[in-house]
């Protein structure tokens, strides 16, 4: 469970069942930690397995598998041989490997040791990204697609979290488990920024949680 879901849970702005079903008015309406009459509501609802297995194929639809950590790291490679001489690129290649060895550790006590080393090659691997993905154009396409992917996937989650609302120029229309497109357009660009992680937390609830599931 993410850090942000985590918070969510202790503070009770999560559900404690798949069934339940949460109003939210985005804290820019808000007047005393309260909702003035007529503020926007949205009626959201956490996520079946087979809400979340749609909202990945819809995903797959409009833009592809999404692009893996794995892939950006063997597009870097290129991009290393490509644009850097033999000198500058033999360290870079280096980093990359061990960088990759201490994500595939399994070995708890190896794994705390190492976080500060991985850390440290994440940053170099960071700004090593954002240089060549300026010289070398395949990385810069396969950025644009990964950065496209995680913009479609919040967009998609909240059109599966949100049921329904009040007080918005339009209906909320549902087709397919999904809010339409036509309908979304009545949601103000500023209450998708509070959306976004919030319905984003209603899709990682757990499984656990659903109807007729079995906990250990």
């Amino acid at each position: 469970m993410s850090q942000e879901l985590n918070s969510m849970a202790v503070n009770g702005v999560l559900p404690v069942s798949v069934r339940d079903r949460a109003s939210f008015t985005p804290a820019r309406y808000l007047k005393d930690g309260t909702a003035p009459e007529g503020a926007p509501v949205y009626l959201l609802a956490p996520l079946r397995d087979l809400d979340r297995s749609m909202i990945f194929r819809a995903l797959y639809e409009s833009c592809g598998a999404f692009v893996t950590t794995v892939e950006i790291r063997e597009m870097l490679k290129e991009g290393i041989t490509a644009v850097c001489e033999a000198d500058e690129a033999t360290p870079m290649l280096a980093e990359l490997d061990e960088l990759a060895a201490l994500d595939d550790l399994t070995d708890e006590a190896h794994i705390e040791e190492s976080r500060a080393r991985q850390e440290e090659l994440q940053t170099h691997v960071i700004r090593l990204q954002t240089r060549l993905s300026r010289e070398y154009p395949p990385l810069a396409k396969l950025i644009a697609l990964n950065l496209r992917q995680k913009e479609e996937l919040g967009t998609i989650t909240v059109r599966a979290v949100v049921r329904d609302w009040k007080h918005l120029p339009g209906p909320c229309k549902r087709r397919n488990g999904l809010v339409t497109l036509e309908s979304m357009v009545a949601v103000p660009d500023e209450d998708l920024d509070e959306l976004y992680p919030r319905c984003r937390a209603y899709r990682e609830v757990s499984t656990d949680l659903e109807p007729g599931s079995a906990s250990p």
